[in-house]
């Protein structure tokens, strides 16, 4: 029987690849499975083949501070790779926060992502998903690319008072309780009608994000991995492919 395409998967705590199936990772893949089932938006961007997952020591990856804390960017959808500035993501910034990864600094892109190269667009994960914020932050990108993928969800957000970052962040306010959310949102003061606008603005999105009408898939490598792992339909399996060595 030939091998699955690339049965490994890098955890947050370790320094190389591990099996697919470690259970390590089985609540991180789930969570992620579920957070998109409830939220229409990011379910909406939800595509395995658009994430590249950047590890610890590569050009890019999150910086952590002597305190163990991680800072700079986690994660983030770029609508347009080959045009994004010839720098360093992550480097010390005074906001700790940087221009968008130019893609000569990913030549493994090319060939673990042939999909999302091609494309030209994508999520790049600075953190490991694997994690409670890693998590989030692929929910938070996915809410992004729908929004850059769907001409009507962008016409929304265009003809809203307010900007694509702030939608998303009360989102995740929302789906997450995020505190660094609530402290971004805090930020604009908005009154009690602007309060209004936003939740009237995030339901148009969230409304307009459904499928009219269902489509039946044919069957899937992930539907045949996951047969093969004993999960459950609508289980772990449908992301396990984003989790690629590099």
């Amino acid at each position: 029987m030939a091998e699955l395409e690339r049965p490994t998967i890098q955890l947050a705590d370790a320094s190389g690849p591990q099996p697919l199936s470690d259970e390590s990772n089985y609540k991180f893949l789930q969570q992620i499975f579920d957070a998109k089932e409830q939220d229409p938006l990011a379910k909406a961007g939800y595509d395995v083949d658009a994430v590249f997952q950047i590890l610890k020591g590569e050009k890019g990856y999150a910086r952590t501070n002597k305190d163990g804390t991680r800072v700079g960017t986690f994660g983030a959808y770029i609508s347009d790779i080959d045009n994004q500035p010839d720098t360093n993501l992550n480097k010390l910034s005074t906001e700790n926060r940087t221009a968008l990864p130019f893609k000569s600094d990913y030549r493994d892109l090319d060939r673990l992502n042939p999909k999302m190269s091609k494309a030209n667009k994508g999520i790049f994960m600075m953190t490991p998903f694997n994690t409670e914020e890693g998590v989030k932050t692929l929910i938070h990108e996915f809410r992004h690319k729908a929004i850059d993928d769907n001409p009507v969800l962008q016409k929304i957000v265009d003809d809203s008072p307010f900007s694509e970052e702030l939608l998303v962040r009360t989102m995740d306010v929302k789906y997450f309780d995020k505190e660094r959310a609530k402290e971004y949102v805090e930020r604009f003061n908005l009154t009690e009608y602007g309060q209004e606008q936003l939740a009237k603005t995030i339901n148009e999105l969230e409304e307009a994000s459904v499928p009219k009408k269902e489509e039946k898939e044919e069957p899937s490598f992930f539907s045949m991995l996951k047969e093969k792992l004993g999960f459950n339909q609508g289980g772990i399996a449908n992301i396990n492919y984003l989790t690629r060595r590099l």
